[in-house]
């Protein structure tokens, strides 16, 4: 994730998913379970590092690595 990964689409594809007969949101609502997005206002840290040869495992634009 980055400063340009839609957060609130990654939460919404991420309670779309099923879990046993159910849809999570349908789980979170009849649970009452709250969820807020909180910002931590981090910053990148530049290392000299070479950011083409970076993986990238945490993009939730790839339902699959999400999934």
């Amino acid at each position: 994730m980055n400063g340009d990964t839609d957060v609130d689409n990654c939460i919404m594809l991420a309670l779309s998913q099923r879990f046993q007969s159910e849809k999570l949101l349908e789980l979170y609502k009849r649970l009452d379970i709250a969820s807020s997005i909180i910002d931590l206002n981090e910053a990148p840290i530049y290392n000299n590092s070479n950011a083409n040869k970076e993986i990238d495992t945490g993009s939730c634009d790839r339902w699959n690595l999400l999934y």
